[in-house]
């Protein structure tokens, strides 16, 4: 019954499962089956992004809150209220840890790890899912590596790399001999992620590398979406593209370097992703003469043409009908962000995180633009949290969102 509600879940009826497995708790099944419905629960939680500082006042919680006497999964509800109430202490999950870990679980500790109002609580959750998952999660493997750099703590980001590299490997290998594309496009994301931060540019011949991680992933990713029957495609990612041009650069490959930069800013302008695209190509409109091949000089002037046009979209896209944006600073700061403008940002991040293309991204960049608001990378500004700079009183002031859709 469980895995029926997990596919209805993917299928986008993430509420209709959820509530499901909550009825289903409260009837005589048998341990394992509502061990079941518990994960599924976790899972569904994981899949709706649900800011921690207002679980609580959810009838979710209330109704999970019910459960807690229940013999056979009172623990597992226990803790997974102590997990939104901010507890990150690896002692405190015993009930969740009986039988290996539950990878629904892994997964809802990172989604409330990027829900976490600060860098700090967003670190502790993110080490946790690591070491619940014992070092299989790449999704909070990314995230860590993600703040870890952004920081400049490379000597941690060693130490990481370190402690789990094995276990993603094996993870990596149980993925690929089980024909699951979607988790090992993941775990070569994250190994070529971090593997590309601490310069380990390598080649494609070397696993241990970022470039052999990064190739795979596009080899995966395309994999993937070859299989596919139904639900959404894996999209190709500006990001990891970035990360594997510059380790061509890096290793004096600079004809691949051009090559894939051309050739994934076409892609994009194609399909309406005129940010990402004019992210790609800003190396080469920095130094145009690194284009060697007479063939790629003309390709690069036509893609550039293109994007210097208004791209139109086919098709509208329909965004949650309640989405609620909060944002926090930090940094201290004498002075308050007026409302008026916090509303006006707001809105307008929701806009620019939970665009389906770039051409609407465009419009809300150019909105935030006009409020002040800087230091906008859609590369590390995901769909549910992220940082970006206002100026307050004339000093700059580092703030981060969370974005929750109903």
């Amino acid at each position: 019954m469980a895995d029926l509600l997990l596919k209805l879940a993917n299928r986008g009826e993430v509420a209709a499962a959820q509530s499901l497995a909550l009825d289903l708790l409260r009837r005589p099944f048998d341990a394992s089956g509502k061990r079941a419905l518990l994960s599924a629960v976790a899972g569904t939680l994981a899949m709706q992004h649900v800011d921690p500082s207002g679980f609580d006042a959810l009838p979710l919680a209330a109704r999970l809150t019910a459960l807690r006497d229940d013999r056979l999964v009172g623990g597992g509800v226990a803790e997974l209220l102590l997990l939104y109430r901010g507890t990150t202490d690896r002692n405190a999950y015993r009930w969740w840890r009986e039988g290996g870990p539950d990878p629904r679980f892994t997964a809802l500790i990172s989604d409330v790890g990027s829900s976490a109002k600060d860098r700090r609580a967003a670190e502790a959750y993110f080490r946790l899912a690591l070491e619940y998952s014992d070092g299989r999660s790449a999704d909070a493997f990314v995230e860590l590596a993600n703040l870890l750099y952004a920081q400049k703590r490379i000597g941690e980001l060693e130490s990481l790399t370190r402690q789990y590299q094995e276990a993603m490997f094996d993870a990596k290998g149980m993925a690929i001999a089980a024909r699951d594309y979607g988790a090992e496009y993941r775990f070569h994301v994250a190994l070529g992620t971090m593997y590309a931060y601490l310069d380990r540019w390598g080649s494609e011949g070397e696993p241990a590398s970022a470039i052999y991680q990064l190739t795979q992933a596009q080899r995966a990713a395309e994999d993937y979406n070859r299989g596919l029957t139904w639900g959404p495609k894996i999209p190709t990612d500006s990001k990891t593209v970035e990360l594997l041009a510059t380790c061509y650069t890096k290793t004096n490959q600079n004809d691949r370097a051009v090559a894939l930069r051309i050739d994934t800013a076409e892609a994009f302008a194609a399909e309406g992703r005129k940010t990402a695209a004019n992210g790609l190509l800003k190396p080469i409109r920095a130094n145009p003469a690194v284009i060697r091949d007479p063939a790629y000089r003309k390709r690069y002037a036509t893609v550039n043409e293109k994007l210097s046009q208004k791209i139109e979209i086919g098709s509208e896209v329909g965004f949650p009908d309640a989405i609620d944006v909060r944002m926090a600073s930090l940094e201290p700061t004498a002075s308050q962000l007026p409302a008026a403008l916090g509303k006006q940002i707001m809105s307008a991040i929701a806009n620019y995180v939970l665009a389906e293309s770039d051409y609407g991204r465009d419009k809300a960049e150019a909105e935030l633009k006009k409020l002040g608001v800087s230091n906008l990378d859609p590369t590390t500004m995901s769909r549910t949290t992220g940082e970006f700079v206002v100026k307050i009183d004339g000093k700059p002031v580092r703030y981060r969102y969370t974005v929750k859709t109903q």
